[in-house]
């Protein structure tokens, strides 16, 4: 009967509807569709970013620390931005994306053979700091910063020249700002904690528009710098000489970066590499992965 007919055709003669009827039955469902397509398009693409930049803790405990995370996230409860124990709302797969991310935390800390007592309160600690409303006063004109000064949230951190850990830390933090996940997201802000000949030197380098290639430069360094050192590399990267010569000795300069300093120590600040996001002043782990991790349950805390 229907041998050879179009689907526009066919549905009259089974529904007993008209041919222009049928026509947008067809269109309805093929918009639905779309939709549908659409939607599980959008979930993939979110799944595949997860997947691509998250190591997932729980699947490399044994069955002892399974037991022990398992003890942890039954009894930790949050309340913001949803409520019930982590290991409820990681069970039930919840919306908020926070839950995970603290199970995760904390199973990265069983994997390391830390003891419950331990693991439960650096897990509140990580808690306390995504929840407080305690802010500080922190002025970032006039400082070198990557990232669109747009993005809601903004990660703040004074740092040293001479630091080890700083080159690390937020050399991880810039990267994942300018190419990673936190691209369009954040902006990072470097205030330095000295008004050392190193310091003074960036933020010459940040003057001509030329500071992440002298930091990056100057990371490399693995001993005590020198001030040539200092010169060696600005002449390297092209630099106007003259102008950064002068700017190595210049007071207005390094009376800003005290200033700056001045403003650290009055918000707490005893070492470097130390952290402030939002004004919040970040008090878990200062690995460049869970300072990163952060970002997104702060964003979520935002909405």
């Amino acid at each position: 009967m229907f041998q050879g007919a179009t689907v526009a055709e066919t549905l009259p003669a089974m529904y007993g509807i008209s041919l222009l009827e049928a026509n947008s039955m067809i269109l309805t469902r093929f918009i639905s569709l779309c939709r549908y397509i659409q939607i599980f398009a959008v979930i993939s693409l979110l799944a595949a970013q997860v997947q691509a930049s998250d190591v997932y803790y729980p699947d490399s405990l044994s069955k002892q620390q399974q037991k022990k995370l398992t003890a942890i996230a039954s009894d930790f409860t949050i309340s913001k931005p949803c409520k019930g124990t982590l290991l409820n709302l990681v069970k039930k797969g919840t919306y908020c994306i926070t839950p995970q991310r603290l199970y995760n935390f904390a199973a990265w800390l069983t994997l390391k053979d830390s003891t419950q007592n331990f693991v439960r309160k650096q897990l509140q600690i990580r808690y306390d700091f995504f929840t407080t409303s305690d802010t500080v006063s922190i002025d970032t004109t006039g400082y070198p910063h990557f990232g669109d000064p747009e993005n809601p949230i903004v990660i703040t951190v004074y740092a040293s020249s001479t630091c080890n850990l700083c080159k690390v830390v937020v050399r991880a933090v810039e990267d994942s700002i300018l190419n990673g996940s936190l691209k369009n997201k954040a902006i990072l802000v470097i205030k330095p904690f000295s008004a050392g000949i190193g310091d003074m030197a960036k933020m010459a380098a940040f003057r001509q528009n030329q500071y992440k290639t002298f930091s990056d430069a100057l990371a490399q360094i693995k001993t005590r710098f020198t001030e040539k050192d200092l010169l060696t590399i600005a002449d390297s990267i092209g630099l106007d000489m003259p102008k950064f010569t002068a700017a190595l000795k210049d007071s207005t300069t390094r009376a800003f970066l005290l200033k700056g300093r001045d403003e650290g120590v009055r918000n707490g600040v005893e070492v470097t590499p130390t952290f402030f996001i939002n004004s919040k002043r970040y008090s878990s782990y200062k690995d460049p992965q869970w300072l990163i991790d952060a970002i997104p349950v702060i964003y979520e805390m935002l909405n």
